[in-house]
């Protein structure tokens, strides 16, 4: 998943552009994001919104998109004034690190700088400057359009000026910055703050911010220069997503090592609010170490564990059911009981409850467990169940018929902070597949072996219980 904001309405639509099946997600605070794929990378998935001008709108909705879609990356895609006389109208100016350049003291008639500067991200230059070389971005060969790599500044105004006191600071102070704009440093600090989200900007210069700001636009240039903004992002785009596609295909021949994270569980987190795509959509995380290393080391001796432990709860689940003598019947098909009775009262107990829930298929015991808000998000994860029970499921066109699943609690911990949503702990949990035919394709096996590890928030109710919400 990425995430692209930009400012102006122009600016979202040259971006949607370069996009494909977009549909609405509402944040609950009101945001509206559209979310689609990359036209000329189906695989890559785009969270894409229009902010509005400014530092604080920035700062405000990047920190929310990234607590929404755990974005591997952020970009703010749009236009900016250029600063150096060897900068052409047109051009794209690719941020190798963001100025907020307001920042200072004014002591008498002196104004003394207090900077605040963000590098961008080394692998996301590197990945542009690469996007660039091999002009692998949509109308490159027929555009005359350069692309800089070079500073720039971002503050709350719009500058149009060769003389005002803001170009003056810019030269004194920021004499390398060779753009300006009104939003990227707020996207850099809340990237910063966000555990070190990669973000980039990347701008199209619309005016020389000297003056004649009024007549060029008039001309065209900021419809020119947003669709070379756009068109370079859409490339860097397909150049992330590439890269993260072939960092797991090197997956297959790796050994951890005790020090050394373990790559290849596929997770979707989704304890910041509503999840986008489906389980197997998403890329490589660490889970925790020594369950993760383990299983890497010994997957035969894994799968009979888990088999071993559906087993147990299989078992567990009938014993409840004869003791209570419910007269309701699972909905899960086969040989699979119902669920043990309900356990909310603890964070674990309710984590537990629901892995054995969706387990057994049993949907209404599942779905009473789930905050009201969150039920969309449910009825993703249980129509998986379904597909499986139901022999519909399929990895790469292969059939999966007999393949089950069961879920698994891998760990359930207090919330490092507070979401939107209320969570005050956090539950990982992971799908485990079983019955694997010998027969199966190797590489759809050795996909398959892997737990599909995922999040999910537990928030306690007036009541006292706990949902998973």
């Amino acid at each position: 998943m990425l995430v692209i904001l930009t400012a102006l309405d122009i600016e979202g639509a040259a971006v949607r552009k370069h996009l494909t099946n977009l549909r609405a997600h509402h944040h609950e605070t009101g945001t509206v994001f559209e979310v689609g794929t990359l036209t000329s990378r189906p695989s890559c998935e785009v969270a894409l919104a229009v902010i509005g001008m400014g530092t604080v709108n920035a700062a405000a909705i990047t920190e929310r998109a990234i607590a929404e879609f755990r974005p591997s990356a952020v970009m703010f895609v749009g236009i900016a004034g250029g600063l150096r006389e060897w900068i052409a109208l047109g051009d794209v100016v690719v941020a190798t690190r963001v100025y907020a350049y307001q920042g200072g003291r004014v002591d008498g008639d002196e104004f003394l700088a207090r900077p605040q500067a963000w590098d961008t991200s080394h692998r996301l230059v590197q990945l542009a400057k690469h996007v660039n070389r091999a002009h692998a971005w949509p109308g490159a060969a027929e555009t005359p359009a350069a692309v800089h790599f070079e500073p720039i500044a971002a503050g709350e105004v719009v500058l149009n000026s060769t003389t005002g006191p803001e170009r003056d600071r810019l030269r004194s102070h920021y004499n390398d910055a060779v753009a300006v704009e009104m939003e990227s440093s707020g996207v850099a600090l809340a990237g910063h703050l966000h555990e070190s989200t990669p973000t980039i900007a990347i701008r199209g210069i619309s005016d020389l911010a000297d003056g004649n700001k009024h007549r060029v636009d008039s001309n065209g240039w900021q419809d020119t220069a947003v669709h070379n903004a756009a068109a370079f992002a859409a490339g860097l785009a397909q150049a992330i997503d590439q890269t993260s596609g072939q960092a797991v295909d090197r997956e297959r021949d790796y050994t951890p090592t005790t020090t050394q994270p373990a790559p290849g569980v596929r997770t979707m987190s989704v304890s910041g609010g509503n999840a986008v795509g489906d389980i197997t959509s998403t890329g490589a995380v660490t889970v925790d170490q020594k369950v993760t290393t383990y299983a890497r080391r010994h997957p035969f001796l894994v799968g009979l564990m888990a088999l071993g432990l559906a087993a147990v709860l299989a078992l567990a689940g009938w014993g409840a059911y004869l003791v209570v003598g419910q007269g309701t019947t699972s909905t899960n098909t086969g040989s699979s009981p119902v669920p043990p009775s309900l356990d909310r009262s603890t964070p674990e107990g309710t984590a537990q409850s629901f892995a054995d829930a969706l387990t057994a298929g049993d949907r209404q015991r599942a779905e009473s467990i789930v905050c009201a808000e969150r039920r969309d998000w449910f009825a993703q994860r249980f129509s998986i169940v379904e597909n499986y029970r139901s022999g519909n499921a399929e990895e790469d066109g292969v059939s999966l018929a007999g393949v089950t699943l069961s879920v698994s609690v891998l760990k359930v911990a207090p919330a490092e902070s507070p979401s939107a949503n209320g969570a005050s702990y956090t539950a990982r949990l992971a799908w485990i597949h079983t019955n694997i035919p010998e027969t199966i394709d190797p590489e759809v096996k050795l996909q398959l072996s892997k737990p599909d590890d995922w999040g999910t928030g537990l928030r306690q109710e007036p009541t006292g219980s706990w949902s998973v919400c």
